[in-house]
């Protein structure tokens, strides 16, 4: 008979040989010790299934599938899962030592929590600091709607840990999202109760495989399907209201990335980012702004007004 255990971390896994070698390492030395490690290797065509062979842990558990993508390989990981809390990391990323501690301590603090979350830290270089000093240790109710709203994504889905029981409930991620799949979850999740920050930097996101991530989205971008799953009718109005300030600032977020691209008239449609949160006609006209701006102007906004879009 399997005994069950505290928590299940599941790492997708797809074409990480240079990274996912930090990442396992990252884990096998957390201070909280209770836990298997799924790992999916998503059909992966380079080394990386070999790297993964080469740490011999019993709380290691390899799976091997044909490449679905990252939504199915994640969902497979949640049925597999025999704790009773879920965390999620990316084979490229890296979680500080602490990391699984103070998401159980937030849990054990308010076991209400729909889920807990630390806080995370960007880094574009390899050598990452494992240790982080903290002088006061902060568990604080937060409010990721309002966040992304505000233009802040300061925590990551590598960030979060969930009660398996919710993410059942939530039928883990939508499979047919490949893109903003993950800002979707964690919307959704945030809908059905109160979440609870850790102001401890125990994830690193690290930016190292820019130019593979670039060449797999070589065109013009379009919103994903981030409120896909959203009853506006169940949401409050203030929540409604920040869903909708979200959901503009994103589509101006891809009228800049689009410049580089020819324009094409199915790329005003913000449908797609949730049917019940069309920005309508009045959005064309900013994003319009936006996508044939001169650069000139964007330094002028950047040096002295100190804007980001």
């Amino acid at each position: 008979m399997k005994t069950a255990l505290t928590v299940s971390i599941i790492m997708p896994l797809y074409n990480k040989e240079k990274w996912v070698a930090d990442t396992i390492k990252s884990i096998l030395s957390q201070s909280f010790k209770d836990y298997e490690l799924i790992i999916i290797n998503d059909g992966s065509t380079d080394s990386s299934l070999e790297v993964v062979k080469g740490f011999k842990d019993d709380r290691i558990k390899v799976l091997n599938q044909k490449n679905s993508g990252v939504s199915s390989t994640r969902n497979r990981g949640i049925y597999e899962a025999r704790g009773k809390f879920i965390a999620f990391i990316d084979a490229d990323d890296i979680w500080r030592v602490k990391h699984l501690e103070y998401l159980i301590k937030a849990f054990k603090r308010y076991p209400d929590a729909i889920y807990t979350a630390n806080e995370i830290e960007i880094v574009t270089e390899k050598k990452i600091k494992q240790l982080y000093k903290l002088d006061n240790l902060i568990f604080k109710k937060y409010n990721y709607i309002k966040s992304i709203s505000n233009n802040q994504f300061n925590i990551h889905i590598g960030s979060v840990m969930f009660k398996k029981d919710i993410l059942i409930e939530l039928n883990g991620f939508y499979e047919d999202m490949s893109i903003g799949e993950d800002v979707n979850l964690l919307i959704r999740a945030s809908c059905m109760g109160e979440a609870i920050l850790c102001n401890y930097k125990g994830m690193v996101y690290r930016l190292l495989d820019i130019h593979g991530a670039m060449l797999s989205n070589n065109r013009v971008k379009y919103l994903p399907k981030y409120l896909k799953g959203i009853n506006k009718k169940r949401c409050s109005f203030l929540v409604n209201l920040r869903l909708k300030k979200f959901i503009f600032i994103e589509y101006l977020k891809k009228a800049y990335q689009n410049r580089n691209y020819p324009f094409g008239i199915h790329e005003l449609s913000t449908r797609e980012a949730g049917e019940d949160y069309k920005l309508g006609g009045w959005s064309i006209i900013p994003y319009m702004i936006v996508r044939f701006m001169p650069e000139y102007i964007y330094e002028i906004i950047r040096r002295y007004k100190h804007c980001k879009i």
